[in-house]
């Protein structure tokens, strides 16, 4: 059975468990690769006893070459699963059963300031707010919109989802965040940007606009002039410079743009 061990840490394993076995006078499960035919290589699970009546021991081994070849496929699988999902653009977080942070991917990371180990520390309690906490832990699923994330840096505020995997005892949590403090200041600039433009020109357009409308209402007899359609022509221009801004003006106050 030794020599069937091609590898030397594995046999001199397989040595150590015959001695316990022997010693021990117990039974002793070990997996072993052998190759039978010194070219090919299974994948074997042992039980080994030994017997002191008939000092010999009694052996049994499964081929568990099929076993093995699954788990490397799904600890591949899990790996390209994982690389996957630590560069998403998405802050992403696990939570086990007993809601402690199990994986952190590489923006929860960068969004929260904290490492992996002080996220499982810190916990989600020490990152959401009270309600949201509650949700997830009695539901394992929320969709609450905007909410805020405690970071190193401060409150954050971000996009909050959280969904159960595998519902009912044992269940596992993933939740998704995303920083939308730089969506935010965009959204603030530009309604400080309609406000003044709003306050600052569209005030004066607007008195320009009525005086030269005013003033072409004066000279309608003489519209053949030269001043005449100069007025005419400046009115139009600033009537379409005064819709343009009443428009901003609609957009910034329904949220839109």
């Amino acid at each position: 059975l030794i020599e069937l061990v091609p590898d030397l840490g594995k046999r001199q394993l397989l040595i150590d468990n015959l001695r316990k076995a022997r010693e021990g006078q117990q039974v002793c499960q070990l997996e072993l690769p052998i190759s039978p035919d010194k070219q090919n290589i299974l994948e074997t699970l042992w039980a080994i006893q030994w017997s002191p009546l008939q000092e010999n021991y009694f052996c049994v081994s499964y081929d568990i070459s099929e076993r093995k070849n699954l788990e490397r496929r799904l600890a591949s699988s899990n790996s390209r699963l994982n690389s996957v999902v630590n560069e998403l653009p998405v802050g992403v977080l696990i939570l086990n059963e007993k809601g402690r942070i199990d994986f952190a991917n590489k923006e929860a990371v960068r969004i929260t300031g904290w490492e992996p180990h002080h996220l499982a520390v810190v916990g989600i309690d020490g990152l959401f707010g009270v309600e949201e906490c509650q949700k997830i832990k009695r539901d394992g699923v929320i969709d609450s919109g905007e909410s805020w994330l405690a970071s190193i840096r401060g409150k954050l505020p971000v996009e909050l989802k959280a969904c159960s995997l595998n519902p009912g005892k044992g269940r596992t949590t993933l939740i998704i965040f995303l920083d939308i403090s730089e969506k935010k200041q965009q959204a603030e600039l530009k309604d400080r940007l309609l406000s003044t433009i709003s306050k600052d020109i569209g005030g004066p357009v607007r008195t320009v606009s009525h005086l030269l409308q005013a003033l072409s209402n004066q000279n309608k007899a003489g519209t053949s002039t030269k001043s005449g359609r100069v007025i005419e022509a400046a009115y139009r221009q600033s009537h379409r410079l005064e819709r343009l801004f009443n428009d901003l003006t609609m957009a910034r106050d329904f949220g839109g743009g």
